[in-house]
């Protein structure tokens, strides 16, 4: 939201990948797609780090499933690409 805070884009696909891949292939991966998004990748949009008390993956996802972020994304993308690492 920080390069389209006007016009909030609603996210076409959500994007699953792999902690271990190498950040150029999974960029590649999404160009290779020809799909333009907007993407809605998981890394970019949960901290993950857990490194800060108040910004646990549990505190982010809230208490029901069904109503957090990755239920909320998945309702109305309209596909959902997952990024093999070789």
């Amino acid at each position: 939201l920080l390069v389209n805070k006007d016009i909030p884009l609603r996210a076409n696909i959500m994007v699953s990948h792999a902690w271990s891949e190498d950040f150029e292939y999974f960029l590649e991966s999404l160009e290779k797609s020809g799909d333009p998004g907007p993407f809605w990748i998981c890394a970019f949009a949960i901290y993950q780090n857990e490194d800060v008390p108040d910004m646990t993956i549990a505190r982010q996802l809230g208490p029901d499933p069904l109503k957090g972020p990755f239920a909320t994304v998945l309702r109305q993308a309209k596909a959902m690409f997952g990024i093999v690492t070789p």
